[in-house]
């Protein structure tokens, strides 16, 4: 049985999206990848990546990768 735990993340100029805080519409950004929102589905991905003006990646949060 393989688990995958691997997922979709924003990034955008080299920092990955943390989130939006409500009310404020000002993106939280982080320099790792570990902090970033994960999105489970790449139609959101994109969804939010459009918004921001950011780029989908997946990411595997347990090696760490970020294709």
């Amino acid at each position: 049985m393989e688990i995958d735990l691997s997922c979709w993340v924003v990034r955008k100029n080299r920092r990955y999206l943390v989130g939006i805080p409500e009310g404020l519409n000002i993106p939280r950004y982080s320099p790792h990848a570990y902090d970033a929102a994960r999105i489970k589905n790449a139609n959101d991905a994109r969804w939010v990546a459009n918004k921001v003006g950011g780029n989908i990646h997946r990411f595997n949060p347990l090696t760490g990768e970020v294709v």
